[in-house]
């Protein structure tokens, strides 16, 4: 048995796939590049539009008369006029240049190894998504290191010039749309990362910033702004296909698979989408009064509504249906509810069935009836860890909301509730959600303080924990406007916060038997540990019978949370973020667990001064039993410690993973010569994926283990 303190970190090795009767862009790295297809301008296939629908009168009343009332209200009003207002200074044919036709790629990541000239500093500098996108400078990136521009060439002029002119594209670091590639044959995506980021980071606020700026103030110049983003929308959306115009969609191609969307991937498009038709249906009534955009299209007011009504909203409908619109659930359902709401005459009665009372295809295009009892536990939790499940809460009340609106109220049905209520029941010491898959972090977040969502659910549900939730956060009383939909609600009665921090009053030790979490809490909820044993859906990583130990105001036994990079071209999620050695669980013959299914949990009691959690997993096909009992025995009010029991029956070797806390390491003495290999092995090199047969070469190994292994660790006491 092995304490193991370090990380084991393996390489991705994967070879493009060349599809039959495709041609080669280039031979450095195999890409695939198929012609562009042009789709015709379409026409309405329904009555046009003939009123608003989504703020209605009765709401623009309200919202006007919390504006008056309420300071906070007008502070979100001046928030939404000065996100708005840079756009009026923009001449309409300096917007249309920022909405280049889909002949111009898109891609959200320039390259995993970052810049061609610092590597992945940029990200230690700017994040994630590090590069720096302007709208005065379109089609390209600044770096936030040093300032430097790519790409080297006048991409725009390029493309404004039909693609003829090449001059400046043998140059280094010059991109005709599909990257420059360097001399050790990385393609770096300079055009297509400005292109997708300026749709995403830039146009698709704009639509609503200006479209709320319009119904709060009345002022048509606004108006004006987002019915020339939005009629060149409809010039270009039609042809646009994720799938064969992006760096991910040819990605993955390659490897056979399609990843669908429109200018975006279809999990993303569907909140561009949404804002798109949440702006037409509010500056609908502006645009037969609007002359400037008129003259400049050379159409009527009515000929515009009809293009835009059938180029973007009727056909992102058909992209619906295609599944090229579809996230996380709830991310298309209610983009669809909006772009019905905005359209009007589309035959709405059909779609609302489908999206209320069908069982749908697939788990994600389950109609709500059919996801509040097959997509949620029936502890209210989702599928998915923590930040992931949030979204669901989010789009799914928000949905239901709209819903309401439209004369369908599920807010009876007893499921929905404990979604709203789910992430307070995942909260432990009163400030922190525990780390599970793709959520959290070392030192610990709160998830699921959502002004919109907390608002919605006291109106539906007057739960006093919804104002503590909020209160938290100061967004009860007049402090309850914090965004824009929040202008049209009721005020919440005011709260004051909790002392030391806590978002929740304290509570017993409670089980969520359907997500397969537990939570055993001491005595003043201040010391507390959460054992995970669940099946999940999506956005999980190899932790069965993981745990998490919370003291002292903070983590001390972390799951490490969030991994480093979010998609499977990144070979560190696989060889560490992942993988079983990356969490507080026992790890048999080296490899990661294999079977993701339901745990089962054997005991769960409660005492005065003690609590157990006793459950076990399938997880290891080799182990005949593999099975953690935890219990936490008080000391006094504030001190508790904690006795693990892990048996493991089955395998060769049996590792036991424990992280500590954040903090400082220091080593005395002189250390031996580095040893060959790695902790996986003296043959595995950094680097090396020996675990898994279809991602790296497999390295058998002669190992002698334990064929049946008892830990017993006692943990420190802990004193807050």
């Amino acid at each position: 048995m092995k304490i193991i303190l370090t990380h084991i970190c393996l390489l991705l090795l994967a070879a493009p796939l060349q599809l039959p009767g495709q041609t080669v862009n280039s031979p450095g790295d195999g890409l695939i590049i198929p012609p562009f297809v042009h789709v015709p301008e379409r026409q309405p296939q329904f009555p046009l539009k003939t009123a608003r629908m989504i703020y209605r009168e009765a709401d623009m009343i309200k919202a006007r008369a919390n504006l008056v009332r309420y300071e906070e209200a007008r502070k979100v009003r001046d928030k939404i006029l000065k996100a708005a207002d840079p756009w009026l200074a923009r001449p309409d044919s300096a917007i249309i240049a920022l909405m280049p036709d889909a002949r111009v790629p898109r891609a959200f990541d320039l390259n995993p190894k970052g810049s061609p000239v610092h590597g992945d500093t940029v990200f230690k500098v700017g994040g994630f998504y590090p590069w720096i996108v302007d709208p005065d400078h379109p089609l390209q990136v600044k770096s936030p290191i040093d300032g430097q521009v790519f790409p080297s060439n006048d991409y725009l002029a390029f493309y404004k010039g039909g693609f003829k002119d090449k001059t400046g594209l043998d140059k280094a670091y010059a991109d005709d749309g599909w990257g420059w590639i360097a001399p050790d044959g990385e393609r770096y995506w300079f055009v297509a990362y400005a292109n997708q980021w300026m749709w995403k980071g830039h146009i698709e606020p704009a639509f609503t910033d200006l479209a709320h700026a319009y119904l709060l103030t009345g002022d048509k110049r606004y108006a004006h702004k987002a019915a020339v983003m939005l009629y060149r929308l409809g010039e270009v959306y039609p042809s646009m296909d994720h799938a064969n115009q992006s760096r991910y969609g040819l990605m993955e191609k390659m490897k056979g698979h399609i990843y669908n969307g429109k200018i975006l991937n279809l999990i993303w498009e569907t909140s561009l989408i949404q804002n798109a038709a949440e702006a037409y249906d509010a500056i609908w009534d502006s645009i037969d009064g609007d002359a400037g955009l008129q003259k400049a299209t050379g159409k009527t007011g009515e000929q515009i509504r009809a293009f835009i009504e059938a180029n973007v909203l009727e056909d992102a409908v058909d992209a619906y249906m295609q599944r090229k619109i579809q996230g996380n659930y709830g991310m298309h359902q209610i983009a669809l509810l909006y772009i019905l709401l905005a359209r009007q005459h589309m035959g709405t009665e059909k779609y609302l069935h489908m999206l209320v009372e069908e069982p749908g295809e697939s788990r994600v295009q389950s109609g709500l009836r059919y996801a509040l009892y097959n997509m949620i536990f029936r502890d209210g939790q989702p599928l998915e860890a923590p930040d992931y499940n949030l979204l669901t809460v989010q789009k799914i009340t928000r949905f239901t909301d709209m819903l309401r609106t439209g004369g369908t109220d599920l807010f009876g049905e007893p499921r929905l509730r404990a979604l709203i209520n789910s992430p307070l029941e995942m909260v432990v010491t009163g400030k922190i959600t525990p780390g599970i898959g793709d959520s959290g972090s070392v030192l610990g977040t709160l998830v699921g303080q959502d002004p919109d969502v907390y608002q919605v659910g006291y109106g539906s549900y007057p739960d006093p924990r919804y104002l503590t939730w909020l209160g938290a956060v100061g967004k009860t009383g007049e402090r309850s406007f914090s965004t824009f939909e929040s202008l049209f609600r009721d005020v919440l009665p005011d709260l004051r916060p909790l002392p030391n921090g806590r978002a929740l009053a304290a509570r017993p030790s409670h089980l969520l038997a359907g997500y397969g979490m537990g939570f055993l809490n001491n005595r003043s909820d201040a010391v507390a540990l959460t054992f995970n044993y669940g099946f999940k859906g999506t956005h999980y990583h190899w932790d069965f019978l993981n745990f998490e130990l919370f003291a002292n105001g903070q983590k001390m036994i972390p799951d490490l949370g969030y991994p480093d990079a979010m998609n499977e071209y990144v070979k560190e999620v696989y060889t560490w973020s992942f993988n079983s050695v990356a969490h507080n669980t026992v790890v048999v013959d080296a490899q990661r667990q294999v079977n993701n299914v339901p745990g089962r949990l054997h005991d769960f009691a409660g005492g005065k001064f003690a609590r157990s959690m006793d459950a076990s997993s399938a997880t290891y096909p080799q182990t005949t039993a593999y099975r953690r009992n935890l219990t936490m025995v008080d000391v006094d009010s504030s001190r508790s410690y904690v006795v693990d029991f892990f048996r493991v029956a089955g395998g060769r070797q049996h590792d036991y993973a424990l992280h500590g806390p954040p903090g400082k390491l220091a080593a005395a003495g002189r250390w031996s010569e580095k040893q060959p290999g790695t902790l996986a092995g003296p043959e595995v090199a950094f680097g090396d994926i020996y675990d898994d047969a279809k991602m790296g070469t497999r390295v058998t190994r002669a190992v002698t283990g334990i064929t049946k292994a008892l830990v017993i660790n006692i943990f420190s006491m802990f004193r807050n």
